[in-house]
């Protein structure tokens, strides 16, 4: 589970707010901590693609890069490894599913820019659960308010695959059954009603995945704690942190049920440079103070939970959260390819 632009600060202040300071959000309940550093190729300062692309395929690249090493070369995703080794897969966010995040679990491109393009390789790869916004680049031109040019229309192409297709928020009670694809906005979600929440999307994708009765791997995203960063919005910061911790809430409760889930929370980067001081007229409240509208250098944190949730404590790079997820799974890695392969046990 990723929250785009999540550091420390953001996470402090939504549990301040929601009044939560002595019992912290439910991220902060887990038992394992972490600190994750992520810079790229480029230098300290990482971008969502680079990012996004450390955290799903465990090599370090280019900051406008997608699932391709610094030479253009491909590397495989935890996602795709584990679509073409049988296991079920998903994606969930609040951005659009073809956004750098997301895509960095099931594309391979030079500029994470391109999402037309982008809709090719999640139609190749075919997640089983597919749930968020992007319309615009999988509807052609003409049909709703799809943005495409070349006429392809992505939507009927994984209906004829079989998926169930939604188009329309109000249409989620039949968001019932695999293979689901859900665009429920032009671009980005709006995170209001009448659109599920990314706690809604998140239990029903673990309900779907875990009735096929096969192992899974879901990649959950809280998109819009970075727009907020960009922002510097702090009442829409609280909210989209507040929103994505209930998503985790989600992932934790379905992971202590089922006793064999590991969840892992963290972030591609920090977004705003978030200070928190004083507020001399409300002595229980902070003051946000922001010092840029860019990503920082600072590094973010990891929650774990679950079985081999002790692999993330202490400082870790980005790269590693991948490795240690390919490890846990039986994958094996190289130092300057990541993941290679996984080979799953049955059962």
């Amino acid at each position: 589970m990723i929250g785009d632009g999540l550091g420390f600060n953001e996470i402090a202040l939504a549990r301040i707010r929601a009044g939560l300071y002595d019992t912290g959000l439910h991220m902060e309940q887990f038992p394992v901590l972490g600190l994750q550093k992520n810079r790229t190729i480029d230098g300290l300062l990482t971008r969502s693609g680079a990012a996004g692309t450390a955290l799903a395929a465990g090599i370090k690249t280019r900051n406008n890069f997608i699932g391709m090493l610094p030479t253009g070369e491909t590397v495989i995703s935890l996602l795709e490894a584990a679509h073409f080794h049988g296991m079920k897969t998903g994606i969930v966010v609040t951005s659009s599913v073809t956004h750098a995040t997301p895509a960095a679990f099931y594309a391979h491109i030079h500029d994470r820019h391109l999402q037309d393009t982008i809709a090719f390789d999640l139609a190749r790869v075919s997640p089983d659960v597919i749930l968020g916004g992007g319309r615009a680049y999988l509807l052609p031109s003409g049909r709703l308010d799809g943005r495409r040019t070349d006429g392809i229309d992505f939507a009927k192409r994984f209906a004829a695959a079989g998926y169930r297709v939604l188009l329309d928020p109000r249409d989620w009670s039949r968001a019932d059954r695999l293979p689901l694809l859900g665009l429920f906005a032009e671009d980005g979600l709006t995170t209001l009603p009448p659109e599920p929440s990314l706690a809604e999307m998140t239990a029903r994708a673990l309900a779907l995945l875990n009735r096929s009765g096969s192992r899974f791997f879901l990649m959950v995203e809280g998109s819009q704690i970075d727009w907020a960063g960009h922002r510097n919005d702090e009442e829409y910061l609280v909210r989209q942190v507040l929103l994505f911790d209930e998503a985790v809430d989600q992932a934790a409760r379905f992971a202590a049920r089922d006793r064999r889930t590991l969840v892992i929370v963290t972030a591609d980067h920090e977004t705003g440079g978030l200070a928190l001081l004083e507020k001399e007229s409300d002595p229980d409240d902070a003051r946000a103070a922001w010092t840029t509208r860019d990503h920082t250098i600072a590094p973010v944190p990891i929650f774990a939970y679950g079985p081999g949730a002790e692999r993330f404590s202490g400082l870790l790079d980005n790269t590693e959260i991948a490795r240690e997820i390919a490890r846990l799974l039986g994958g094996s890695v190289e130092p300057k390819r990541g993941i290679t392969t996984l080979l799953f046990e049955s059962g």
